[in-house]
């Protein structure tokens, strides 16, 4: 069989399009998926008054007592006063930013304030996988996405983590490594980011021929450079040896 890196397509998608986060606490951090959505955890008791600003501007606000309920609501967010949680949908890379839970009493006086960031990131897309075998024996191996945001890339080799010292060049974090002549096995790059994750995989192929060639090869290029380096000594000597002799041919 010619050994080839034969692409086995092992492709798992966890992109889910809903996300809950806590954000009860100040300086809490949410991830949103692009064009999915996420449910803020922003209370265990909902006061009376609130509002939710984004860039001191609100963003929501809500009002409760005597029986009624009222908001100033953006389009794309709603409020489950009997959980706390904030949804958003349809979400958009404009809504990456801070935002600002105050809370009032009943006189309209601010009691509490607390800040928490969130951030929109694309979800990792199909994943590509290139490989070539070298000249020497050592698979050089591309990983990459077509789209996703702070994308961080984790290897395997059957199931188990790849190891630095499986590599030539590069690092086990890094897209594009390039592994030494006896790996073989079932070789899976997993990309991720705080939204989604992909993976896909390779079966790798050691060419003990190969390695075998590419090893007597370099033995008869040693060796014919080893026997040009000797003749071209041996020349020179030679000649050393003729130009003497001629010169003590003449004095005599």
């Amino acid at each position: 069989m010619r050994s080839t890196l034969g692409l086995v397509l092992l492709l798992i998608v966890s992109q889910g399009v809903s996300k809950s986060c806590d954000g009860r606490k100040e300086g809490a951090q949410c991830y949103g998926q692009l064009d999915g959505e996420i449910e803020i955890k922003l209370m265990d008791i909902v006061p009376n008054n609130f509002n939710w600003d984004r860039e001191k501007k609100i963003y929501y606000k809500w009002r409760s007592g005597h029986g009624w309920d009222f908001c100033i609501c953006h389009s794309r967010v709603s409020f489950t006063p009997s959980n706390g949680i904030m949804k958003m949908v349809n979400l958009n890379s404009t809504d990456s930013n801070n935002y600002t839970l105050t809370i009032f009493d009943d006189a309209g006086f601010p009691i509490g304030q607390r800040t928490m960031e969130l951030i929109i990131q694309a979800p990792v897309a199909t994943i590509h996988l290139v490989s070539k075998i070298l000249s020497n024996g050592e698979q050089l191996v591309y990983c990459s996405s077509k789209r996703g945001d702070n994308l961080q890339y984790r290897w395997s080799l059957n199931q188990k983590p790849l190891q630095d010292t499986d590599l030539v060049h590069g690092h086990v974090q890094a897209s594009n490594i390039t592994l030494k002549r006896h790996i073989s096995g079932q070789l899976v790059c997993s990309v991720r980011n705080n939204v989604s994750e992909n993976q896909e995989g390779v079966y790798l192929y050691c060419d003990l021929g190969l390695i075998f060639r590419t090893g007597v090869l370099s033995g008869i290029i040693l060796i014919v450079i080893g026997v040009v380096i000797y003749t071209l000594k041996r020349s020179r000597k030679t000649h050393e040896v003729t130009k003497n002799l001629e010169l003590i041919y003449v004095n005599a």
